[in-house]
């Protein structure tokens, strides 16, 4: 997680070693799924992978990524070498790395023998940066929200995780007009007007999945203030 961008607005965490021997998933065969799904293009874990955070920076506006990037460990060391001539990749070295610009627009960097990364879009001076950043003594860190989140995988055990930092998002007007359109509110006599003032410290939300015999998730939406408002 510490080579995410610190522009970084959303994370997903996925413990894959425990999730393919989870009971559900030596039950329903995930080790040989991810391999096909990830040959077919359907999944963008690779089947080797230990450990797999995704991370992206989200132009909430529009609901688009600006850009994602995942880094990956693998049980075994790998190639990017091999995977640009398996792929149609274009070797390169940056910032002292090897590297390779892939033909689906994305952009791999070799960390050391068992840990890969990637950037999408395939943007070769994004890639320079985020590398320069990771080697800087005053890289910015990630957002304390997303840092916390990801905890909660260390300390429950969880095996998926994902946060998306809302910090800053809102605007008063625009929230206070959508919430006066929402009948069920004025049923339930909340005061519209405080509730506003009250997403303006929204920190963002929290998903964790647990599989054993089967997936269990739980939803945590976080407040700076206290909620006891939203119990109507």
């Amino acid at each position: 997680l510490a080579k995410a961008p610190y522009s970084a607005n959303a994370v997903v965490i996925l413990n894959m070693e425990k999730i393919k021997a989870s009971p559900m998933g030596m039950r329903e065969g995930w080790a040989k799924g991810m391999e096909k799904a990830f040959a077919s293009g359907l999944s963008r874990v690779p089947p080797k992978a230990t450990r797999f955070v995704l991370a992206a920076q989200i132009d909430f506006e529009f609901m688009n990524p600006v850009w994602e990037m995942a880094v990956g460990t693998v049980a075994q060391p790998v190639s990017l070498e091999e995977l640009a001539k398996a792929r149609g990749g274009i070797p390169d070295t940056v910032e002292g790395l090897a590297g390779t610009a892939l033909p689906n627009n994305v952009f791999a960097v070799q960390f050391d023998p068992t840990t890969v990364g990637a950037m999408a879009p395939s943007n070769r001076q994004a890639v320079v940066r985020w590398l320069r950043d990771l080697k800087s003594t005053t890289n910015p860190q990630l957002s304390p929200y997303l840092k916390r989140a990801a905890g909660y995988s260390d300390e429950a055990g969880t095996e998926i995780i994902m946060a998306i930092d809302l910090d800053g998002t809102t605007q008063l007007e625009r929230v206070h007009k959508r919430l006066k359109e929402k009948e069920f509110l004025k049923e339930a006599k909340v005061d519209v007007a405080e509730l506003a003032r009250l997403a303006l410290g929204i920190q963002g939300v929290r998903v964790g999945v647990r599989i054993k015999e089967t997936p269990f998730a739980a939803i945590a939406v976080d407040f700076r203030d206290d909620v006891s408002l939203l119990a109507p």
